[in-house]
């Protein structure tokens, strides 16, 4: 019950941060000038971040047995 808790507010928080997200990008974008330089940028500071993520958590990409 605790953990649905958690779930449901990091949730809510996810969604409230969208609009700012979009808002950060397109002022990016209209400074670098070129959308797709920018959309670029977003993804690859998200790869990075995520590739990090995975290191530091040390998660197991293992196969499971079905």
């Amino acid at each position: 019950m605790k953990n649905d808790f958690v779930y449901l507010a990091l949730a809510l928080l996810t969604g409230a941060l969208i609009p700012i997200q979009a808002a950060t990008n397109a002022a990016f974008s209209k400074s670098i000038g070129n959308p797709v330089i920018t959309g670029l940028a977003v993804f690859l500071v998200g790869l990075v971040g995520m590739v990090l993520f995975i290191l530091l958590s040390r998660i197991s990409f293992q196969g499971r047995s079905s």
